[in-house]
């Protein structure tokens, strides 16, 4: 699991990339970027102290858990482009290589290597935003139709939000609406993959 841990998300940039044929423009600063926000976990253990079951736990999952270690990273490129940065540096990218030394960092040095929750669920619900927001981004704001964007705005909202409630899901063995979530957090994150192979071959 710990192996997972460190490797899902080193390994769906990398296809990602492979898929797309991309350059790795951005990659130091993505980099830079993760390893500040895994130093700060480390050092912190979390802005928010978890509770047991209740909404305490939810808002830990969402802040420490989705928030800082995903939202974060695509705040940064969002602003960043805002102020004429980064261009030419694809947003999944940045964002999915941004969260790789944090997942890495816990898969080192989390206490119980048979945690599912943290090694694995975890890790994959972090790819999950980490492509998905960017996914719908990218796929509506060109269009520049307010048809297309509102509704991406909120879906992309929802998708942390749909994140973090899995999570708790999870911890509190609520399997079925675990899964359900899951599924629907992970869906954009597929659907980008499944679009970038079409692409690629398309290309080929």
């Amino acid at each position: 699991m710990r192996i997972f841990c460190i490797l899902w998300l080193p390994l769906c940039f990398l296809f990602r990339r492979a898929a797309r044929q991309e350059d790795a423009r951005g990659s130091i600063r993505a980099f830079l970027l993760g390893y500040a926000i895994a130093a700060f976990r480390f050092l912190t253990g979390g802005l928010l102290p978890a509770g047991e079951f209740g909404l305490s736990r939810w808002l830990s999952a969402a802040v420490d858990g989705m928030a800082i270690p995903v939202l974060v990273p695509i705040l940064v490129y969002a602003v960043c482009r805002l102020c004429g940065f980064f261009r030419g540096v694809d947003f999944s990218s940045f964002v999915t290589l941004a969260v790789c030394p944090i997942a890495a960092a816990q898969g080192f040095f989390w206490n119980d290597a048979n945690d599912m929750l943290a090694l694995v669920i975890t890790p994959f619900l972090w790819s999950a935003v980490a492509a998905g927001i960017p996914f719908i981004v990218d796929l509506t704001v060109p269009s520049r139709r307010l048809l297309l964007i509102i509704p991406a705005g909120i879906l992309s909202l929802a998708l942390p939000f749909a994140a973090a409630t899995c999570w708790w899901a999870f911890f509190c063995r609520e399997i079925p609406l675990a899964l359900g979530l899951l599924a629907a957090a992970g869906l954009p994150f597929i659907v980008s993959i499944v679009t970038a192979v079409v692409s690629s071959r398309s290309k080929n």
